[in-house]
């Protein structure tokens, strides 16, 4: 009976961790200190990985706590921005640069001045 209960609380931690982390994601909302999500994974892990060693007749749900949780976990390090000392945040003003547009003409930011703007950025993995 306890197998159960293991095997099912550690998919249960690992699933509702995963849907936590990714409707802050979405909401662009994550806190500063990530390390709460990475320890809950890492338990349900343990859990998952304790069940399936002491024997549960509910293996599948310890399966999917171990390889799910396993699977964010690596994400989540692997996908990790790394942050700098200049980065802009949001509220900052936009600083001055200039760059080619898809015409090839210069597009100044200062010509931006004065108007609400949204900046959107993409991370290239090159």
């Amino acid at each position: 009976m306890a197998g159960i209960s293991l095997g099912l609380a550690s998919m249960i931690l690992v699933l509702a961790t995963t849907a936590v982390w990714s409707y802050r994601a979405f909401k662009v909302n994550l806190p500063k200190d990530l390390d709460v999500f990475a320890i809950l994974w890492i338990i349900g892990i343990l859990m998952g990985g304790f069940a399936l060693v002491h024997g549960t007749a509910n293996e599948g749900a310890a399966i999917t706590a171990v390889s799910v949780g396993c699977f964010v976990l690596f994400l989540f390090a692997s996908g990790k921005q790394k942050g700098t000392a200049g980065a802009i945040e949001i509220g900052d003003a936009l600083p001055s640069f200039s760059t080619p547009d898809e015409n090839n003409e210069t597009f100044e930011s200062s010509s931006l001045i004065g108007g609400a703007v949204i900046l959107k950025v993409f991370r290239g993995h090159w």
